[in-house]
């Protein structure tokens, strides 16, 4: 494995993963992430800070030797990357995007023509593309699906389920 990633020009630039210690879902894929790094033979710096910290922290676009970072983890609902014009997490937007700034004309150009076409087999062809220029470019990395568990009264109805709660809906029985 070490000799594949010195095959792509690695040269032990630090990689820096800033890892949200006060987020109980995003906290434990800190250490998890460095350990597979560095297994892997790259140069890991883990940074614990708390959420607050990470959302301003990750505007740098400095080098990661010079307080920027290479790495961090994020969830999302999945209502909110439910088609490419939402997906922000592989728009190509590039400076005024998500962090991270991927910019790739032909994601903008494409996601342009999903929400423009009215034609079920157009929109189907055009987000096969899009997953696929997502996939060959990576902008982001998921890791999975969950589903969060949430306790509420037994006198409630109407609760919707679901990858994040909807407060809408709820009366009480």
């Amino acid at each position: 494995m070490r000799e594949a990633l010195r095959a792509t020009g690695y040269a032990g630039e630090k990689v820096v993963i800033l890892n949200p210690a006060d987020s109980p879902a995003l906290a434990p894929l800190g250490p998890v992430t460095a350990d597979l790094l560095k297994r892997a033979g790259l140069n890991v710096d883990l940074q614990d800070m708390d959420w607050g910290t990470l959302l301003q922290r990750r505007l740098s676009k400095s080098a990661s030797d010079q307080g920027g970072w290479s790495i961090y983890h994020s969830t999302w609902p999945s209502i909110a990357i439910a088609n490419p014009v939402l997906n922000t997490t592989i728009r190509g937007e590039g400076a005024s995007g998500w962090p991270g700034w991927y910019e790739s004309a032909e994601m903008e150009r494409l996601t342009g023509e999903w929400l423009d076409t009215t034609a079920d087999a157009d929109r189907d062809r055009l987000q096969t593309s899009i997953h696929e220029l997502a996939l060959r470019d990576v902008p982001t990395l998921p890791l999975g699906v969950y589903f969060p568990h949430t306790a509420y009264r037994s006198d409630l109805t109407g609760v919707l389920g679901g990858s994040v709660r909807y407060p809408w809906n709820v009366r009480r029985a």
